[in-house]
């Protein structure tokens, strides 16, 4: 099973960009960008030839000018998500303007059948609006640059390194620390390194890519070489391929499996080496740490585990060291890291049913309710967020596990809950 996962995305298309600098000619036609009517058909055609989707970040203004392109890249499996209405540097927009624009791009979106799961705020920043906006929207993960935190809303970063962008576009001159634009030469060299890499270490890695740059053919044979790395790696098991929408969709995303070795190890201890120990976990199996070494099914990690800082554990997985919050009660136990936790139980030959139902809602961890989505009587769906709490200087979404009617909610921002505190019901 691979522990690794990559999306290929795209962001902008069309003129968007242009017209919100005030670059485009005022008597130019609007319509005809060659990103869309020359680029992109020739993306496409190397997506189909390695047999990948992507993700499509694009400005709503496209529902209003391609609004045939977007339906096709729907139609063809790749997923279209959010980039602002018109490349707006998200960043500085004030919390009205901010709202206005997803609210028109989410608009335009659904008019044209189509469900925008994912927002990428272009200039990679979220403001502190942001995450609440998103949920309100029914967002359910963004992408901005890695190290933002996504205040409760699911991360699937992007690295500035890896853009076509930085490496080609004079602008970025502060970023890349050099003036002169760096060659397609060495965008292609540091795009297959990190899928190498990713593929040896595990975790998640976006490849982000400007149609309005593949506007050479040597520009173009980058992207291509990057697409047949992608599909070498998937054909041999080391990383999965998929768009964003779908890896956020399954819930516990591949590249955060590690979860589940480094519950067991902090459950272990911290002896040197781990182990000896072994947990039987419900859908997960029998998980065996021994000799430095954990096993999960035909997985196995190289592995070590410390106390860390603020009461959290820090685990090294085949040379990879995370810090996570961990908690135990009975057989319940709680591992989260960056945003994301699993609850994970110890299978027994019988155990007794929970307490308060099937469809209760218990905080995971120890910590402090920072946000509430819903009220008593409220109908929610499966997955809507309701709370969010933060424990250990992590935020954790509790979301609705069935769609149903909310009770006994009686926690408010600011409370102090405990480890499987009920916080809620949510009645089918």
């Amino acid at each position: 099973m691979s522990r690794a996962a990559v999306s290929v995305t795209f962001d902008n298309l069309g003129e968007a960009s242009d017209l919100e600098r005030g670059w485009w000619p005022e008597d130019e036609p609007l319509g005809r960008h060659h990103s869309v009517t020359r680029a992109l058909p020739r993306l496409l055609d190397a997506l189909a030839g390695a047999e990948l989707r992507a993700t499509f970040f694009v400005e709503g203004l496209n529902t209003e000018l391609y609004p045939d392109t977007l339906r096709d890249l729907d139609a063809r499996g790749h997923e279209v998500a959010c980039h602002g209405w018109q490349h707006e540097r998200w960043s500085r927009l004030e919390p009205a303007a901010e709202r206005a624009s997803l609210e028109r791009s989410v608009a335009g979106m659904r008019g044209l059948g189509l469900r925008p799961c994912g927002f990428r705020p272009p200039g990679g920043v979220l403001t502190a609006a942001t995450p609440e906006l998103l949920r309100e929207l029914g967002f359910s993960y963004c992408s901005p640059e890695a190290g933002a935190s996504g205040g409760g809303i699911p991360v699937l970063p992007f690295r500035w390194e890896l853009l076509d962008a930085y490496h080609y576009l004079p602008h970025f001159a502060g970023r890349r620390g050099r003036e002169a634009p760096l060659p397609p030469a060495a965008l292609r060299a540091t795009v297959l390194a990190a899928l190498d890499r990713v593929a040896r270490d595990g975790g998640f890695l976006a490849l982000l890519f400007h149609p309005f740059l593949c506007d050479t053919e040597e520009r173009l044979a980058v992207v291509r070489d990057a697409l047949a790395r992608v599909r070498e790696l998937v054909d041999a098991g080391a990383l999965i391929c998929e768009p964003c929408r779908d890896l956020q969709e399954r819930g516990q995303t591949p590249f955060l499996r590690d979860l589940v070795p480094a519950a067991v190890l902090a459950a272990a201890g911290t002896a040197r080496p781990a182990g000896p120990f072994r947990l039987r976990l419900e859908e997960h199996g029998e998980v065996r740490v021994a000799d430095g070494v954990v096993r999960a099914g035909e997985c196995e990690w190289r592995a070590d585990v410390r106390p860390a800082r603020d009461g959290l554990v820090r685990v090294t997985l085949d040379g990879v060291a995370r810090r996570y919050a961990f908690a135990r009660d009975g057989d319940a136990l709680w591992i989260a890291r960056d945003g994301h936790h699993l609850e994970l139980r110890v299978a027994r030959a019988v155990r007794a049913g929970a307490a308060h139902g099937a469809d209760s809602l218990e905080a995971p961890m120890p910590g402090t309710v920072l946000l509430v989505h819903a009220a008593n009587g409220q109908e929610v769906e499966e997955g809507e967020v309701l709370v969010v709490i933060e424990s250990m200087k992590m935020e954790l979404s509790i979301a609705a596990p069935h769609a149903g009617t909310v009770q006994g909610l009686e926690v408010a921002p600011g409370d102090k809950v405990g480890l499987r505190q009920v916080l809620a019901e949510v009645v089918a």
